[in-house]
């Protein structure tokens, strides 16, 4: 059995909008994964401690489109039981920066729905650090 805790704490401060915006902020995050599957024992599978500073702009590149570049610098805690012994482990701790290049398709300006792909690359030792697509429909 999967059992995921997830929290995430922000606070942001957001330029007016305009063509050009700007956004600075704090972020929180904790993360704690077991997995019955991989050990017996209770330790946590993904462990997940981050506190960063972040600042983001925001430019069109066309009508339905947006760049959204966010430089991301501060401490972690990371490790994965799951993939100790994998070509890639997962290991974090300390002081480290990412960006992530953010482009945002507008689907509807009328519902205000967007679709945002979102990859992740770690500048403190320059790897892919991951990326998904997120989907934000106002219902």
């Amino acid at each position: 059995m999967l059992v995921r805790r997830f929290q995430q704490l922000n606070a942001e401060w957001q330029q007016a909008p305009a063509a050009d915006s700007l956004s600075f902020g704090l972020q929180a995050n904790r993360l704690t994964e077991q997995d019955s599957r991989a050990s017996q024992v209770r330790t946590a599978a993904e462990y997940r401690r981050e506190a960063f500073a972040y600042v983001r702009t925001e430019r069109p590149i066309s009508e339905n489109w947006l760049w959204r570049p966010t430089l991301y610098t501060g401490y972690a805690n990371v490790s994965s039981e799951l993939r100790q012994h994998s070509d890639e482990p997962l290991k974090d701790k300390g002081w480290l920066a990412k960006v992530s290049p953010n482009v945002v398709w507008q689907l509807s300006e009328l519902t205000g729905a967007y679709l945002t792909i979102n990859p992740t690359v770690k500048l403190h030792n320059l790897q892919f650090g991951g990326g998904n697509v997120q989907v934000f429909v106002p219902f």
